[in-house]
């Protein structure tokens, strides 16, 4: 009995594996950029080890790594569409994204930090309509 008891814990273990549990309310909301409003406004979207969202014109999808607090990107794919406004911002938001190793999430806030732990930029859910 106690034999099988080690092997289902054992099993279960694997199953869950490393970074699998996410912290709760990170996943299934649009994370919009503070201080951004209106259609266009940057958001992220985490879903079961993929994330999307708007980078301010164009949408983009690839996939992330959670460990603890440790996150990080794969290369974003993201759609070509010409931008009248906002193309520099939306560059400078990606280039962001891509410096990520580690997230808080405290208060309803998501923090999305750099290497040695300062904030590169700060999420709030979007209001339900």
């Amino acid at each position: 009995m106690h034999r099988r008891l080690v092997l289902s814990a054992l099993l279960l273990g694997v199953l869950a594996g490393p970074g699998r549990a996410q912290p709760e309310g990170f996943t299934g909301v649009d994370w919009v950029l503070a201080g951004a409003s209106g259609k266009r406004a940057p958001y992220l979207r985490f879903e079961a080890g993929r994330v999307a969202g708007l980078g301010g014109c164009n949408r983009f999808k690839g996939s992330y790594k959670l460990s603890g607090a440790k996150l990080s990107f794969s290369p974003l794919a993201a759609t070509q569409m010409a931008c009248l406004d906002g193309f520099e911002q939306e560059q400078a938001f990606f280039a962001m994204l891509a410096k990520v190793r580690a997230m808080s999430l405290k208060d309803g806030r998501l923090k999305l930090l750099d290497a040695g732990g300062a904030v590169l930029a700060s999420f709030t859910p979007r209001a339900a309509p």
